[in-house]
């Protein structure tokens, strides 16, 4: 049965289509233009918005705990997600006590509140906060989580992850609550209610503007001149050769921030169901399927015919799309009809992919880590500014001023 979530996907899909050019006819070119009209609303919107933070008039919580937040200009896929997995897995094993706050992006909301009992009385409370990991182990489902948050749970199990609109609320919850002494505000460059330490934004080095147009006609959720607020810049799916055209035009705009220049890089594949690991070379010559319910499609398929796999067959969804047994099935039965030798998905996607029975046909997502390729000193100084050494020296300053001035 046709129903309201393939009328909504089918929707954005059209409207990716618009914004992006792809649709043709009457009917794209008058609402081309009436977004259009709209675009100057939006960008008035966004200008009061950080004045009225900017001026004081509405308060942004403070934590006493470091913030890092991690986010980008654009919507789509800049590939934030293996930045944030990677630096929390360093922040973990340097001893810091690391919550990931996400909105949790067309996940589903909980039919009733999660318990949890009170650190300070004893008693069981109300989460004000969907807890997707309490940092021992996974408490939601994907589907409640989101992918996103659902699959950094999975990988960095001593992590906390928090899943909430309103992330200062669930910032408070992770300090109180769970003992975590450091934020990390994922997709937080417009989440402007949590003051941060360390603003890092990700840049696509293929799109680094999206369409250069704002919301709703473009793909820019604020104007490129806005990086400004940037601490880090992540240059990010880079190749063995600079950009120095980009390079000169982001250092234009933001001439204080630390840039580094970094590529997404296949590591290898693991087996959907069984978690078998094969190397990248498992893919030469062999005849693939790909599916996939990202962002950034063409990259995806583009890396494994770049692995040596000989892609013949894909099936695309809208980015998030939870997969039907029904879809997957299908997908299937006609990979083994054209003999394909694999199927193979994102890690993405592979935490919304169901259960399927008695297939003879190999799945596999394709695991991706972040590789620094360029500005190796900046990324040094990033880890030493975030290091708990560099913290408490700062405790111990503001503790010794704030003594010096009540003396």
């Amino acid at each position: 049965m046709f129903g309201f979530k393939e009328y909504r996907e089918d929707l954005e899909i059209y409207m990716e289509g618009l914004i992006l050019g792809k649709e043709k006819g009457v009917s794209a070119f008058f609402l081309r233009s009436f977004l259009s009209l709209l675009t100057p609303l939006f960008r008035c919107i966004v200008f009061l918005r950080l004045f009225v933070f900017r001026k004081g008039w509405k308060s942004s919580s403070f934590f006493g705990v470091p913030v890092l937040s991690i986010g980008n200009l654009t919507m789509g896929g800049t590939g934030k997600t293996p930045l944030v997995e990677l630096l929390s897995h360093h922040l973990q094993k340097q001893g810091w006590k690391v919550a990931i706050l996400s909105r949790g992006y067309k996940s589903i909301p909980l039919e009733k509140f999660q318990k949890w009992k009170d650190i300070k009385t004893g008693e069981l409370i109300d989460s004000p906060a969907r807890i997707v990991s309490d940092g021992k182990k996974l408490l939601l489902k994907a589907k409640n989580a989101g992918d996103e948050p659902f699959m950094l749970a999975k990988n960095i199990p001593e992590v906390v992850v928090l899943v909430d609109p309103h992330r200062a609320r669930a910032g408070e919850f992770a300090i109180s609550q769970l003992g975590c002494n450091f934020l990390i505000l994922d997709d937080g460059m417009q989440h402007l209610k949590m003051q941060r330490t360390i603003e890092i934004v990700l840049v696509d080095s293929r799109s680094p503007f999206g369409t250069g147009r704002l919301i709703p006609r473009g793909t820019l959720r604020e104007p490129p001149s806005n990086i400004r607020r940037a601490d880090y810049i992540f240059l990010t799916k880079c190749n063995e050769e600079r950009n120095e055209k980009l390079y000169q035009q982001i250092h234009s705009l933001n001439s204080q921030a630390l840039m580094i220049e970094c590529r997404h890089r296949p590591q290898f594949l693991v087996h959907l169901f069984s978690e078998k690991k094969e190397n990248l070379s498992f893919l030469n010559g062999k005849r693939v399927a790909s599916l996939c319910g990202i962002a950034s499609p063409f990259a995806f398929e583009n890396g494994l015919r770049n692995l040596g796999g000989r892609l013949e067959l894909k099936k695309r969804f809208s980015d998030h799309h939870s997969f039907t047994n029904e879809e997957v099935e299908n997908f299937i039965h006609r990979c083994l009809l054209h003999s394909m030798e694999a199927l193979i998905i994102t890690e993405k996607d592979a935490v919304r992919f169901p259960k399927i029975k008695n297939t003879s046909l190999p799945i596999y997502f394709l695991r991706i880590e972040i590789e620094i390729l360029r500005g190796k000193q900046n990324w040094q100084k990033l880890l030493q500014a975030i290091s708990p050494q560099k913290w408490n020296s700062i405790w111990k300053w503001t503790a010794k001023r704030l003594e010096t001035e009540n003396s």
